[in-house]
This record gives C-alpha cells, sequence and structure tokens, in this order.
C-alpha cells in the first residue's frame, strides 16, 4: 500500500512510492489529498514544517 503521507513528507518510503503516485495510474480521493493538505499546514503553522522545506523535498 503507498502511504501519501509518506510521499508528502518526503520521507525514504515516499521516495520509493513517487513513480507510482505520480505515474498517471494513481486514484487518490479527493478528500484524502485536502486531510494531507491540512496536515501539512497544520505542521507549517506550527513552526515544525516549512513550506519550501516540502516542495524541495518533493521535487
Amino acid at each position: 500500500m503507498l502511504n501519501l503521507e509518506e510521499y508528502f513528507k518526503g520521507s525514504k518510503f515516499g521516495f520509493r512510492a513517487k513513480p507510482y503516485i505520480e505515474g498517471g495510474n494513481a486514484v487518490t480521493p479527493a478528500i484524502v489529498v485536502a486531510e494531507l493538505s491540512r496536515k501539512l499546514m497544520n505542521k507549517v503553522k506550527e513552526g515544525r514544517e516549512t513550506l519550501d522545506g516540502r516542495r524541495k523535498a518533493l521535487l
């Protein structure tokens, strides 16, 4: 099972999942994407993450 949270964190497991997620064959419900986005924004507000750091991890 691919873990989108790990993908958005930029972790080693997320890096391994990246080709599957970005390959065009993955189906993710919009509610899941919204929840992960909210979780990341909460971490940014708390100072535990930066948007720039997250962008670099995803590229």
